[in-house]
C-alpha cells in the first residue's frame, strides 16, 4: 500500500521514457543500458522496490561507464532511484542521490524550474528525516519560493510545499509559524480544490497533529473530526490515510483521559485496516499496540496483555530482528510488570533488549531503555544490586551518546537513587538525587517561559513532581545535613512549591502587550534558538549538526539581554530562581520563615509533616520533625480550635526556633491549608496569634518576589445577587462553557450559606461597604439583584480591576461528592471535553451568581446564555492582573483538593492564576451576621489607608471581642489572608 502511495502516479510515465531512449542512437553497451532501465521501471509498477534499486543501481552504473550526457531521462529515473532507497528507508542513500541530481537539473533545467523545486523539496524532506530540521527549512523555503516565481502561490504544488515546511518548522519547534504555514496551505486547498477535498482533509489531519502536540487536543478533535468526515463521503479516499487519521484521533482523545472513544477510534482504524489490507501487516501490529496502551490507562493490564500478544504474533511473522518486535515485546514486558508478573517481565525484557542490541549496538539509547526497564523489574522483584548494575550501565551508555544535562540522564540519576536508597544507602542516594534534580531544574528553568500552562502542567505533573515533592524530601530526611536541608528548601519550598502558580502566566503575551518591535525579535530569536538547543539535546552527540555549548552560551547571554530590556522576563527568571539566601535577606533579627512540608518516608508507610525554618543569622536553614499524617488524621476537626492539639504537633516542636520571634512567614502544606494553625490555642486562654504575627503565603518565595504595585484601579462589589432570576437571551455571553453541579437537595451539604436562596446579609455587607468607598473617594462598580451574573463576571478580565469583593454562596464539592453527583446525573458540562470533568478539582469549586437557579435546578437554559455559576477552573482562565487583593465572602472559599507540592486546587487558585495578589477566605460556613461584621470592620479600616494585614487583624479582634459563636469553629478564625505582604 505504501508503494501504491508513492508510485502510482508515475506509470504514465513509462511510456514516455521508453520512447525517449527509442530516440536515442544505439551504441555499444546501450542494450544493457536499456534492459536494466526496464528491469528498473518495471519493478517499480510492481512495487517490489528491492529488485527497483538494484536494477536501478546497475542503470545508473551503465549510465556514467557510458559517459552519457546527463538529460531530462537520466534526471527522471535518478530522482525515482532516490525515492525507491527512501521507501526502503535508506534515507541517507537518497539524500546523496538527490545531493548528485540537484546541480545535474540545474543545468538541465535551471534553477529556476518546477523540477529542479520539486527535487529540493525532496530533499528537504529526506533531510528532516535525519533531523537537521534548520537545513530543511533552509531548502524547502527555496523550493517554496523557486515555485512562486515559476507557477505563482496558487497551485497544488505550492499548497505541498507549505505543508512540509509547516512540518520541518514543527520539528523544529517553531509551533506558530508550523501552525500559520498549515493554515495558509488550508486556506490555499480551499480556494483550489474545495473544502471536501482528501486534499483539505490531509492539512486539517496535519494542522490537528500540530495543535495535539501542543496539548490543544480539543482543537485537534475538530479538525480531525472534520477530515474524518471528508474522508468518509469520499468515493476513493486513500485507506491508509484514512486508518492513520482514525488512529490519530484516537491518540487526541486518549490525551483528554477519555480512553473508552479512544479505544471505539482504534477499534474502528483496526476493522479498516483489517478489511483494506488484512491483518498481516506490521501496521496492524503497531494500531494493536496503540490499543493496547489505551487499556493499560484504564488499568485493564490483562487486555493489554493480550492485544501485546497478538501484535507480537504478527510482528513475529515478519522479523524478529526489528524495532517494531522489540517495542511490542517492551511493552509487553511492562504490562506484566504492571500485573506483578516480574519474572515474565524480565523474560520477555530480555528478549527485547537482546534484539535492540543486535539492531542498534550495546551503545545505543533504545539500548539502555531496555536495560533501564529491567532494572525497575528488578528492583519491583528485590533484587536490587542487579537493578543497581544495569541502572549503572544505563548511565556509562548516557554518557558516551548524551549530554550530561540531558533530561533523560537526569532521570538516569534518579532511578540510581531510588535502587540505592533501597539498599539504605542514603549518602549515595542523596549525592545522585542532588545532581539529578540540578539538571532537571536547569531544563525547566531554561524551558517553562516557553511552554503554554497546559504544556507546563503536563510536563510538570507526568515527569518531575515526584522527585521534587516527595522522592527528594523522603531522602534528605534520611540524610540530614546543612547542606541537604539548604538544597531542599532551595528545590521543594522554593523551587518546586507552586511552581505552576508562579509560572501561570504566558510570557509571550506579556513581551506582546509590550508593543516593543525589538524586544518582541529579541524574544522571538531566543524562542527559536531554545527550540534548537532542546532538539540537539535530544540527539544522541553524534548525530548533531550543531556544537550545543556554543548555542548554550549564546541563549544565556541573550537571556542576560532580555531580562536586562524586559522587566517581566527579567522578574520571571528571577522569581524562579529565588534560593534560601535571597528569602534570608528580607528577613529582620525578629522574624523567621517557616516552609511547611509533607512527604512518604521512604521504606515505610508513614507520612511526615516537618518544618523547615530560616532566620537571620543561620548558617543554613533547618528540618525540624513535627508529625506523622496519620495523627493528624486522629484529631477530630471539632477540637482544632477549643484543645491545644494541633499547637502541640505543629508549634511546640519549634519552641527553640521560635525564640526571640515576633513575625512568622509560613507556607502550609498538605492538609494544614485546610486549617487555620495562625489561629490554635496555645492554653485556654491564649492563641497563638496572641503570641506572634503570623503571615500566610502561598511560598515563603513571596519574601523576595520582584513585586510592583498594582496597576488596578477600580473596585469592583457583589451583593444582594438573585439567584433564581431568569436568564436573558439578550446578555452577552463571555464564555459558553456552562457547568451545573447540583440540585436543590444538595446545598447544605455543599455549604452554601444554608441553601442557594437570596442572601440578604450580602446585600447589606455589600452596600455597607459601598458606602465606605463612596466616603473615602474611591471609583467602583457594584453588580446586585439580577444584574450581578456570570456574564457581568467574565467582562472583568482584562479590565485590572485593583479590589474585587464578593459576597455570594460558595460551593466546594469532594471527589467523592462530585462521584455521587455524576451517578445521578446532576452533573454537566456544555464543552468540547470529556461529557464529564468532576474529577478535575477546580471544577469542583465555585460560586453562584445571578441567574444560577435554572441551572442548578436542570432547567433549559437559552443558547448563548451563561449558567451563573463560575468555577475556579472559568476563573483560572480570565486575566485579572493587577487585582490587588479579592475578598471571598463565602463559604468554604479557602477549601479545594490538596494536590501535593502545589497546594489548594479550589477557588483561590483560580484567583492566583489568574493574577490576583492577596485573597481572603473562608476555611467553613459562617453565619451572615459575623461574615458582614468581619467585612464591614475590615475596609473600614483598610480604606482609611491602614494596610491589608493589619486592616484584617483589627477586625478579627473586634469581631472576636464582640460575637460569641460555636468554640469548635469561631467565626472570628474562619476567614485567613493569604500572601498579605503589600
Amino acid at each position: 500500500m505504501m508503494l501504491m502511495k508513492h508510485f502510482s502516479l508515475l506509470l504514465f510515465l513509462l511510456f514516455s521514457l521508453n520512447s525517449l531512449y527509442a530516440q536515442k542512437p544505439v551504441e555499444k553497451g546501450m542494450d544493457s543500458l536499456l534492459i536494466y532501465e526496464e528491469l528498473f521501471l518495471d519493478n517499480l509498477e510492481s512495487e517490489n522496490t528491492e529488485k527497483a534499486i538494484y536494477y536501478g543501481e546497475k542503470w545508473k552504473g551503465q549510465h556514467d561507464k557510458l559517459e552519457l550526457e546527463n538529460d531530462s531521462v537520466y534526471c527522471l529515473l535518478v530522482g525515482f532511484l532516490s525515492k525507491a532507497h527512501y521507501l526502503l528507508g535508506d534515507i541517507k542513500e537518497s539524500v546523496s542521490l538527490l545531493d548528485e541530481l540537484l546541480p545535474i537539473k540545474k543545468t538541465v533545467y535551471g534553477e529556476e524550474s518546477k523540477s529542479y523545486a520539486s527535487s529540493l523539496n525532496d530533499l528537504a524532506c529526506y533531510i528532516c528525516e535525519l533531523g537537521d530540521f534548520p537545513e530543511a527549512i533552509r531548502l524547502g523555503t527555496e523550493a517554496l519560493n523557486i515555485e512562486r516565481k515559476v507557477i505563482g502561490h496558487e497551485s497544488l504544488e505550492y499548497s505541498t510545499y507549505l505543508n512540509n515546511l509547516a512540518r520541518f518548522n514543527f520539528e523544529l519547534g517553531n509551533y506558530e509559524e508550523a501552525i500559520r504555514l498549515g493554515k495558509n496551505a488550508l486556506d490555499l486547498r480551499a480556494k483550489l480544490t474545495g473544502q471536501r477535498s482528501l486534499f483539505y482533509a490531509r492539512s486539517l489531519s496535519n494542522l490537528a497533529s500540530y495543535y495535539s502536540e501542543l496539548s490543544n487536543h480539543s482543537v485537534a478533535i475538530r479538525l480531525g473530526m472534520e477530515a474524518l468526515e471528508i474522508y468518509r463521503e469520499s468515493p476513493d479516499p486513500d485507506y491508509f490515510e484514512y486508518a492513520t487519521l482514525i488512529n490519530n484521533l484516537g491518540e487526541y482523545f486518549s490525551e483528554l483521559g477519555n480512553y473508552d472513544e479512544a479505544i471505539r477510534l482504534c477499534h474502528e482504524s483496526l476493522d479498516l485496516q483489517e478489511e483494506s489490507f488484512g491483518t498481516d501487516n506490521p501496521y496492524y501490529a503497531v494500531s494493536l499496540c496503540n490499543l493496547a496502551s489505551y487499556y493499560a490507562s484504564l488499568g485493564s493490564y490483562s487486555e493489554a496483555v493480550n492485544l501485546c500478544n497478538d501484535a507480537v504474533d504478527i510482528l513475529r511473522n515478519f522479523d524478529t530482528v526489528h524495532p517494531y518486535y522489540a517495542t511490542a515485546l517492551s511493552n509487553l514486558a511492562n504490562y506484566k510488570s504492571d500485573l506483578g508478573l516480574f519474572k515474565e517481565a524480565i523474560l520477555i525484557g530480555k528478549e527485547a533488549m537482546e534484539i535492540k542490541k543486535k539492531v542498534y549496538g550495546s551503545e545505543h539509547l533504545d539500548y539502555a531503555v531496555s536495560l533501564s526497564n529491567l532494572a525497575s523489574y528488578y528492583s519491583s522483584l528485590g533484587n536490587y544490586q542487579e537493578a543497581l548494575r544495569l541502572g549503572l550501565n544505563v548511565l556509562e551508555i548516557q554518557k558516551k551518546v548524551l549530554d550530561t544535562e540531558h533530561p533523560k540522564y537526569s532521570n538516569s540519576l534518579s532511578n540510581l537513587a531510588s535502587y540505592y536508597s533501597d539498599l539504605k544507602n542514603y549518602q549515595e542516594a542523596y549525592n545522585l538525587e542532588n545532581q539529578s534534580t540540578d539538571i532537571t531544574r536547569d531544563y525547566i528553568l531554561n524551558s517553562f517561559s516557553e511552554l503554554s500552562s497546559n504544556l507546563q502542567e503536563s510536563l510538570w505533573n507526568d515527569k518531575y513532581v515526584h522527585s521534587f515533592n516527595l522522592f527528594f524530601p523522603s531522602i534528605v530526611y534520611q540524610h540530614q545535613t546543612m547542606e541537604s536541608i539548604s538544597e531542599l528548601y532551595d528545590k521543594t519550598a522554593l523551587f518546586a512549591k507552586g511552581i505552576l502558580l508562579n509560572s501561570s502566566v504566558g510570557m509571550r503575551k506579556l513581551i506582546l502587550e509590550s508593543g516593543d518591535s525589538e524586544l518582541i525579535s529579541k524574544y522571538d530569536v531566543l524562542s527559536a534558538n531554545k527550540s534548537i538547543y532542546e532538539k540537539q539535546l535530544e540527539k544522541p552527540i553524534n548525530e548533531r549538526f550543531l556544537n550545543v555549548d556554543s548555542l548554550r552560551a549564546l541563549i544565556q547571554q541573550q537571556e542576560m539581554e532580555l531580562a536586562r530590556d524586559s522587566k517581566a522576563y527579567g522578574d520571571f527568571a528571577r522569581n524562579l530562581r529565588i534560593n534560601w539566601k535571597d528569602v534570608q535577606q528580607k528577613l529582620d533579627k525578629n522574624d523567621i520563615a517557616i516552609e511547611f512540608l509533607d512527604f512518604p518516608v521512604l521504606n515505610t508507610d508513614s507520612v511526615m509533616y516537618v518544618a523547615l525554618t530560616l532566620k537571620k543569622g543561620y548558617d543554613s536553614p533547618h528540618m525540624i520533625p513535627l508529625f506523622e499524617k496519620k495523627q493528624l488524621d486522629a484529631i477530630s476537626q471539632r477540637n482544632y480550635y477549643i484543645q491545644t492539639s494541633l499547637y502541640d504537633m505543629v508549634w511546640k516542636p519549634l519552641t527553640e526556633e521560635l525564640k526571640g520571634v515576633r513575625d512568622i512567614y509560613f507556607s502550609p502544606s498538605g492538609s494544614l491549608h485546610r486549617i487555620g494553625i495562625e489561629y490554635v490555642p496555645v492554653s485556654e486562654a491564649e492563641n497563638i496569634c496572641d503570641q506572634y504575627r503570623l503571615h500566610r503565603l502561598s511560598s515563603t518565595r513571596q519574601l523576595a518576589f520582584n513585586q510592583d504595585e498594582t496597576s488596578g484601579k477600580e473596585s469592583v462589589l457583589y451583593g444582594g445577587l438573585v439567584y433564581d432570576a431568569q436568564p436573558s437571551e439578550t446578555d452577552k455571553l463571555v464564555d459558553n462553557r456552562s457547568f451545573a453541579y447540583m440540585n436543590r437537595a444538595d446545598v447544605d451539604s455543599l455549604s452554601l450559606r444554608g441553601s442557594y436562596e437570596y442572601l440578604p446579609g450580602t446585600k447589606d455587607e455589600a452596600d455597607h461597604i459601598a458606602s465606605y468607598l463612596k466616603k473615602y473617594g474611591h471609583s467602583y462598580v457594584y453588580h446586585s439583584g439580577a444584574k450581578g451574573t456570570e456574564e457581568s463576571f467574565k467582562q472583568l478580565d482584562g479590565s485590572r480591576p485593583k479590589t474585587l469583593h464578593i459576597a455570594t454562596h460558595g460551593f466546594y464539592m469532594t471527589q467523592q461528592d462530585a462521584e455521587i453527583n455524576r451517578h445521578t446525573s446532576q452533573i454537566r458540562v456544555k464543552n468540547d471535553g470529556p461529557e464529564y470533568v468532576e474529577d478535575k478539582p477546580m471544577t469542583r469549586s465555585g460560586l453562584l451568581l445571578s441567574g444560577c437557579g435554572p441551572a442548578l435546578k436542570h432547567e433549559p437554559i437559552p443558547d448563548g446564555v451563561e449558567d451563573g455559576i463560575l468555577t475556579a477552573q472559568e476563573i483560572s482562565k480570565l486575566d485579572l492582573r493587577g487585582l490587588d487583593l479579592v475578598v471571598l465572602s463565602a463559604c468554604q472559599t479557602g477549601l479545594g483538593d490538596i494536590i501535593s507540592g502545589e497546594g489548594v486546587f479550589g477557588l483561590q487558585r483560580g484567583f492566583k492564576n489568574a493574577g490576583a495578589r492577596t485573597i481572603i477566605m473562608s476555611l467553613w460556613k459562617v453565619s451572615d451576621s459575623a461574615t458582614q461584621q468581619l467585612m464591614s470592620s475590615f475596609y473600614s479600616h483598610y480604606l482609611q489607608g491602614k494596610g491589608k494585614e493589619e486592616s484584617f487583624r483589627l477586625a478579627q479582634s473586634e469581631l472576636r471581642k464582640e460575637v460569641s459563636s460555636n468554640p469548635s469553629k469561631p467565626d472570628w478564625a474562619a476567614f485567613v489572608l493569604l500572601d498579605g505582604l503589600k
